[in-house]
């Protein structure tokens, strides 16, 4: 019998907006399908063409409850998250 001694932390995600690739109504996942029960989230966002674009996002365990990903998309200016969740913290 295995042993779990992993209860909670925090996983990391990054994601690069990448408009030269896709089309401007386009949704970003996030994927957090194999994320354990008590997991929070990180999420570091980045902009190929803006070096100094990078946003950084937290989500608490119970926000992401019962989801397998999260999605955003990209409105020129900024990050409009959709499923109706929002960050609990945001570091820009």
């Amino acid at each position: 019998m295995a042993i779990n001694l992993y209860n909670m932390g925090t996983i990391e995600r990054t994601r690069v907006i990448r408009p030269s690739s896709r089309k401007d109504k386009s949704t970003y996942k996030v994927d957090i399908e194999r994320r354990q029960e008590k997991d929070s989230l990180h999420l570091t966002v980045t902009h190929e063409n803006d070096c100094n674009f990078r946003k950084e996002y937290y989500f608490s365990a119970n926000q992401l409850s019962g989801k397998k990903s999260i999605h955003f998309k990209w409105n020129g200016n900024d990050i409009v998250w959709t499923d109706g969740i929002v960050p609990i913290r945001i570091v820009k």
